[in-house]
C-alpha cells in the first residue's frame, strides 16, 4: 500500500480523523493488516486491531483444529485426573 508509507515509497505520512479511516475501510481501500500510527500513543498497529475499525474487517476464522486440540488435550487431562482420583480412594479401602 504505497500511498501510506513515508519517505520514498510514497507521500509523508498523513493524520486522518477516525471518521476518514472508518470511510477508507468501508469502501475497501483500507485493509486490517495495513499498518496506521498512533499519534496519541506513538506506536503503528493494524487497522484491524484499532477499536474505531473493527467493525469495518471481517473476523479473522476460527482455528478449528486448534480448538479441537485444545479441547481433546483437556479431556485427556480431566480422564487422568479421575483415573488418580479413584486409585488413591481404592488404596484406602
Amino acid at each position: 500500500m504505497s500511498g501510506f508509507l513515508p519517505g520514498p515509497f510514497g507521500p509523508p505520512l498523513v493524520y486522518r480523523s477516525i471518521s476518514e479511516w472508518q470511510q477508507l475501510a468501508r469502501s475497501g481501500s483500507l485493509r486490517p493488516d495495513d499498518q496506521l500510527y498512533d499519534p496519541v500513543h506513538r506506536v503503528w498497529e493494524r487497522a484491524g486491531d484499532h477499536p474505531g475499525l473493527r467493525a469495518y474487517f471481517p473476523a479473522p476464522p476460527v482455528n478449528w483444529p486448534t480448538v479441537l486440540g485444545f479441547g481433546a488435550l483437556a479431556a485427556a487431562v480431566l480422564a487422568s485426573a479421575r483415573a488418580s482420583e479413584n486409585d488413591g480412594l481404592r488404596g484406602l479401602g
